[in-house]
């Protein structure tokens, strides 16, 4: 560190009521959701974005032990779009998504489904459209010679219609 650096762990900035609006930390606070603190699943460094009541909006962060970065906005209950990218030692991926809002999901650590998803699955691209249980009907991808596919499934899973 030099005197040009600065060096700190957490920067909170608040607005005329001091309620925290965007806080930059090393982890970020858990969010809280309609006014309750939720613990976070991984620890996350980054930029976190709250609305005028403290509720979290979204952010950009990374993930030290899963090698991880993520950028999300936010419902008021749960993630709306999104996209993050991964590379461990096992395995790698990228993946946008964009989720439906559920009024009726609980507040974090529910199932949340993706409506669609554009992924980088076992080395390919993989577009994905899901029901509202949350289960694909239609993937559109590459097989292993790298030959397009489309799947369309019916509601219980099983295969309606493949075309390659």
């Amino acid at each position: 560190m030099n005197e040009s650096e600065i060096n700190i762990r957490r920067v909170t900035v608040s607005d005329k009521n001091m309620v925290p609006r965007i806080c930059i930390a090393s982890p970020t606070p858990d969010p809280k959701v309609d006014g309750t603190i939720y613990k976070r699943d991984v620890a996350i460094s980054g930029i976190q974005l709250m609305d005028c009541n403290g509720n979290e909006l979204g952010g950009i962060g990374i993930s030290d032990n899963q090698r991880m970065a993520v950028f999300a906005l936010d419902y008021s209950k749960h993630e709306a779009v999104g996209m993050y990218s991964f590379d461990t030692p096992e395995t790698n991926g990228a993946c946008i998504f964009i989720n439906g809002k559920d009024e009726k999901a609980e507040i974090m650590g529910s199932k949340k489904y993706s409506k669609a998803e554009l992924k980088i699955e076992n080395g390919s691209p993989v577009l994905a459209f899901s029901g509202k249980d949350g289960k694909p009907r239609i993937i559109i991808g590459l097989d292993e010679n790298d030959d397009p596919v489309i799947q369309v499934l019916g509601k219980d899973g099983q295969m309606r219609n493949i075309i390659e």
